[in-house]
């Protein structure tokens, strides 16, 4: 299940090619990455059809980190099920904007460091 979801991670870059994927861990039972966002398009509130309709934009189709997040664990849950039928991830997830450099070297540091601290 580690493996599977290891490699779904580096698979997001190839469903969305604005994203670059740094220092990460598989835990046994959560993942720590940080994902970095190169996208600069703000995505529109409406946008104009073909016969000039405005109509809302599909927020579920925006560049944000909610929809990388529901592609991963969906693409990993449907892969894990194939091994292990009753396999679920929490409803939710953390996310923190990093800063500074200050910030990066120190989640990067905690994520690096983890692995020792699992309770074993």
């Amino acid at each position: 299940m580690g493996m599977i979801a290891r490699d779904n991670l580096f698979e997001i870059k190839n469903q969305f090619p604005f994203v670059e994927l740094d220092a990460f861990v598989v835990m046994p039972d959560h993942i720590h990455c940080v994902i970095v966002i190169n996208n600069t398009r703000k995505d529109a509130i409406y946008r104009v059809s073909s016969n000039n309709e405005i109509i809302p934009n599909n927020p579920m189709l925006s560049h944000n980190l909610s929809r990388i997040i529901r592609w991963y664990k969906g693409r990993t849950s449907f892969d894990i099920r194939n091994i292990h039928a009753d396999f679920s991830w929490q409803s939710r997830f953390y996310d923190h904007i990093i800063k500074d450099d200050n910030m990066y070297r120190s989640i990067i540091n905690y994520i690096e460091n983890n692995p020792l601290n699992w309770k074993r």
